[in-house]
């Protein structure tokens, strides 16, 4: 009955807000921030939706109100209030998202405890699991204020988010190694990984690394100008793509993707990747023995993205183009009932011999017709390019 009530005063908040007077509109704040220490999870869920209609038209002073009631929430964080500080933190998505322009003149500070907060140690292993849950919240807070304030936030706190980045795209508390001679794990095809497996099917510290990744991709995206440090420490997202979880992956390529984006119309952008693309090339050759046909396809629209970027990589570097092609072969040919793979796959050879066009390409030829009869050899008859 009470989340019902909640919502209808939302609901009037929502239609009528911009006709209420301050002091209606602080009445309900208060209220709200009162029934969100209600123990039901619906009641605050509600609540969380009402501070999201009051950000859209409260004064500055009530939208301050919220934030600092909101941000308290996420101090002295214990197991007795673990609840109360995720519920806090979804709040904070919401109201970062919704009003993102109005955080400016605090942006800063709120990273900066954010951080702290997430990188909170956990004393026991049962809490460190419901932990996780608060921190992939908190990195999606994170997300949405480099995206709504990326003018305001400190050059300090911008290199502190990248580092911050760098080390939670592998946070993976429950990692355990394998015992050597062990079977290969269900994701990678390749004898010689290193890796290992997850010891609890309840473990979501793949979320805390999915976030992390995306936080990356935006801080890339929003920040050109800091592309040579981004490239500087570029080694520690090329390592973390041996994740196994397939959704972590893919947002890790995609986060390579908008560093190479943006590094394509940088003047700097070729001679850094220069610097890097041994490292890129034997990160992406790994990521295509997986057997997941979308981390194939990403693999291969990464590696378009360099030659896009900086078209005589495998000139520049000898050797690098046998080794791509090697394993690029097997990768069409072993899918070939997968139309988009095959297509990308083809695509990047064909941005490969574009960019070979006038060089001595006779031993280029001998390289990669080979995933072309591989694939002709299939009967994939369907694919044009």
């Amino acid at each position: 009955r009470i989340s019902r009530c909640v919502a209808l005063a939302c609901d009037i908040a929502r239609i009528y807000g911009s006709h209420m007077n301050e002091t209606d509109v602080d009445s309900l704040a208060k209220l709200l921030c009162d029934l969100f220490m209600h123990a039901k999870s619906t009641v605050r869920g509600k609540t969380l939706q009402g501070f999201s209609v009051i950000a859209m038209f409260g004064s500055d002073a009530i939208f301050d109100s919220i934030a600092t009631f909101l941000e308290g929430k996420l101090e002295h964080i214990d197991s007795a209030s673990l609840d109360l500080a995720k519920a806090a933190a979804a709040g904070l998505t919401h109201f970062v998202k919704d009003s993102g322009t109005r955080w400016q003149s605090r942006a800063s500070e709120l990273a900066s405890r954010l951080m702290l907060v997430v990188s909170q140690e956990v004393d026991e292993d049962d809490d460190e699991l419901a932990f996780d849950e608060l921190r992939e919240e908190l990195i999606y807070v994170l997300s949405y204020l480099v995206e709504k304030c990326s003018s305001t936030l400190a050059p300090s706190i911008v290199l502190q988010l990248h580092t911050f980045g760098l080390h939670y795209i592998k946070h993976d508390p429950n990692h355990v190694e394998q015992d050597e001679g062990s079977d290969d794990d269900e994701f990678y095809d390749d004898d010689d990984d290193d890796g290992g497996d997850f010891d609890n099917d309840e473990d979501v510290s793949w979320k805390v690394r999915s976030r992390a990744a995306r936080l990356l991709g935006m801080l890339y995206a929003r920040y050109s100008r800091l592309l040579e440090v981004f490239w500087e420490s570029s080694s520690e997202l090329f390592s973390s793509m041996s994740e196994r979880e397939e959704i972590v992956l893919l947002d890790i390529l995609g986060s390579l993707r908008k560093l190479l984006a943006v590094s394509r119309f940088a003047p700097k952008g070729p001679a850094l990747l220069s610097d890097r693309f041994k490292q890129i090339n034997g990160a992406l050759v790994m990521v295509l023995k997986a057997k997941s046909p979308r981390i194939k396809h990403a693999a291969f629209a990464c590696m378009r993205d360099v030659c896009l970027v900086l078209p005589t990589a495998f000139c520049d570097h000898p050797g690098t183009l046998r080794k791509f092609v090697e394993t690029t072969a097997p990768s069409m040919a072993g899918n070939t009932a997968n139309y988009g793979l095959v297509t990308e796959g083809l695509l990047c050879l064909q941005q490969l011999f574009h960019n070979y066009a006038g060089a001595d390409s006779g031993e280029v030829v001998s390289i990669v017709v080979q995933p072309l009869l591989l694939v002709m050899a299939s009967n994939y008859y369907k694919v044009s390019v």
